[in-house]
């Protein structure tokens, strides 16, 4: 798994952004709003009264719906309506022809009608105009009875409008001429929906570079895991994307030091070497067993990679500034060679080549007697929890791992698409070069995308993006050397 140099080889492919629940299965909701037609003059201060009198609601700022409309931009159907009612501009009934006016929407919460009649009755166009008022005296006119009843009834309307943004242009133009005239800004942090479109092109761009390199190395730390027989063929590792971001060097011996800088924590399975787990290896000998999932042999969730490198980071901030040799009692199992070497090491060290590091059939190694003063940040530099770090990933992490993702505050999340699982709790949606030997029945996980890494529920998010290998263009699944191959286990 290793170059002549010594070096974790590349992956070959690219990244691609994974989609949110919001995206793949939009959750369109509606609300009614109320429709005024006013002197077209009046529309400022109309605007104004209505801000002082009736508070926004400040979870629905609406500010993808136009606030004031003409008539020819109408939806059909308001425009047929005051055409009935004799209020167009067009119309042969309509006694105001001359006025210009203007159609404002009152947005939800919605007030009494009767209230907002009374507010509005001096501005409709069958009223005396107004002259410039002062504040004292716009409170009277607003205040006094309306023309009368009927006859005002005419001028306010009421229809349905989209609560959240559209996600498309098309959307946008299909709501203006069936709801109301609606704008689309693709620009817009719809942060409830999906990541902002700048802030994911601009993490997508940061984690290109590395990716491949990122990944490769989980794939030899999934390796090391099953060689040792300490867990299933899963790897994760743990980069922190300022230091990561650094120019290349010009020697191998230099490329190699940045490349392994950014990293912070590497892990690998260990749900074989959970308590009470006896002769793990000889329950999932079979071919059916190794790639299905057997409680009775296998450790639990804090168990997993995710879970045991989420640990790594959190102990070594605890213990910030004191000798490495003193945490080896703090990791349970004990870290691997390679678990320890990159958790220990300085950042710059580079003088023990990759290739000394190789997996062997020998116990897992403790820490050397250094301090942990690199990579992870300390509490007492403002580090806390994951915040601002990136997880790569041999396979999609379970339900349990993914949440424990977010509650640690990634920045970002990158996996092998070809690791996706049927347990898996961030795709959001189906791929056709999914699991091929182990496609999900019809409907089984059609109905269990759950995208944890982007829902609006939850009160913290990460991008996620997937690694599409070359190969997978031609549909081929290759399982990397080492890494387990995909089925129904969790990881």
């Amino acid at each position: 798994m290793t170059d002549d140099a010594g070096r974790i080889p590349r992956l070959k492919g690219h990244i691609v952004p994974v989609r949110t629940v919001q995206e793949t299965n939009p959750e369109i909701e509606f609300a009614d709003a109320y429709v005024v037609q006013i002197r077209q003059k009046c529309a400022a201060k109309v605007s104004k009264l209505i801000d002082s009198t009736y508070p926004k609601d400040p979870n629905r700022p609406f500010t993808h719906l136009r606030r004031f409309v003409k008539e020819v931009f109408l939806p059909e159907h308001l425009k047929i309506e005051i055409n009935q009612r004799g209020t167009s501009s067009g119309s042969n009934d309509n006694e105001n022809a001359e006025v210009p006016t203007i159609f404002a929407l009152i947005q939800p919460p919605l007030p009494e009608i009767s209230h907002l009649k009374a507010l509005l009755a001096p501005f409709v166009p069958s009223s005396p105009q107004p002259s410039p008022l002062s504040a004292t005296e716009t409170e009277k006119e607003t205040s006094a009875e309306p023309p009368s009843g009927q006859s005002l009834d005419k001028f306010f309307l009421t229809t349905t409008i989209p609560i959240y943004p559209p996600l498309s242009a098309a959307q946008a133009d299909h709501w203006s001429k069936t709801l109301w005239p609606t704008g689309y800004n693709a620009a817009f942090a719809r942060a409830t929906i999906a990541p902002p479109p700048p802030l994911l092109s601009a993490t997508e761009t940061n984690i290109a570079v590395k990716a491949a390199e990122f990944l490769g190395l989980a794939c030899r730390v999934a390796r090391e895991a099953k060689v040792l027989k300490r867990g299933r063929g899963v790897g994760v590792v743990v980069v922190d994307p300022a230091i990561a971001s650094l120019s290349h060097g010009s020697s191998a011996e230099q490329q190699q030091e940045e490349e392994e800088g950014g990293i912070v924590a590497v892990a690998g399975d260990a749900r074989f070497c959970a308590p009470g787990i006896e002769n793990p290896m000889e329950d999932n000998s079979s071919s059916s067993s190794s790639t299905g999932y057997n409680p009775n042999c296998e450790g639990g969730p804090e168990c997993h990679a995710v879970m045991r490198v989420v640990e790594m980071i959190a102990i070594q901030r605890r213990n910030e500034g004191t000798p490495a040799s003193e945490h080896g009692n703090l990791h349970n199992p004990a870290l691997s060679p390679l678990e320890s070497r990159y958790l220990y090491h300085p950042a710059s060290t580079s003088s023990s080549s990759t290739e000394q590091q190789q997996p062997s059939s020998s116990s897992p190694s403790e820490p050397t007697d250094l301090t942990t003063t690199t990579r992870i940040l300390p509490r007492s530099a403002g580090g806390y929890l994951c915040t601002d770090l990136d997880i790569y990933m041999t396979h999609e992490p379970c339900l349990s791992c993914s949440m424990g993702i977010l509650l640690s505050r990634f920045r970002a999340v990158t996996f092998l698409r070809r690791g996706r699982l049927v347990t898996g709790g961030l795709a959001s949606e189906p791929t056709s070069i999914a699991t091929k030997a182990h496609q999900p029945t019809a409907g089984t996980r059609d109905n269990n995308y759950y995208g944890l890494f982007w829902r609006k529920e939850l009160n913290w998010r990460a991008m996620c993006f997937e690694f599409v290998q070359d190969e997978d263009k031609e549909g081929e699944m290759h399982v990397e050397e080492g890494c387990e191959e995909p089925g129904e286990y969790h990881a």
